[in-house]
């Protein structure tokens, strides 16, 4: 991640695994390093590397799956846009057969 303004209130990172069908497959949302650096500590350049894990269910659809990251106002929900204009941005996609 790599700040571009001072965030006005903590934010929470999401992962989500899409599947074919568009529901969420998986998923892994928290605060940035699991809380240690919430993004209200955060100032304009600020990079951060963070991980994350999914817990992906014993069979997997066959089909297109898409990855995404994000954020949003834990708060209200509201997502946070990218500078495309986008609530997520796309990690990763792949067919499963």
């Amino acid at each position: 991640w790599r700040a571009t303004a001072r965030a006005v209130s903590d934010l929470t990172e999401f992962l989500h695994l899409i599947g074919p069908d568009g529901q969420l497959v998986a998923q892994h949302d928290k605060a940035p390093l699991d809380g240690f650096y919430p993004t209200s500590a955060w100032t304009p350049g600020t990079i951060l590397t963070d991980t994350y894990a999914l817990q992906l269910p014993d069979t997997l659809a066959p089909g297109r799956y898409r990855l995404v990251v994000g954020w949003y106002d834990a708060a209200t929900g509201e997502r946070m846009l990218t500078e495309e204009g986008n609530d997520a941005a796309i990690l990763a996609e792949w067919t499963l057969p």
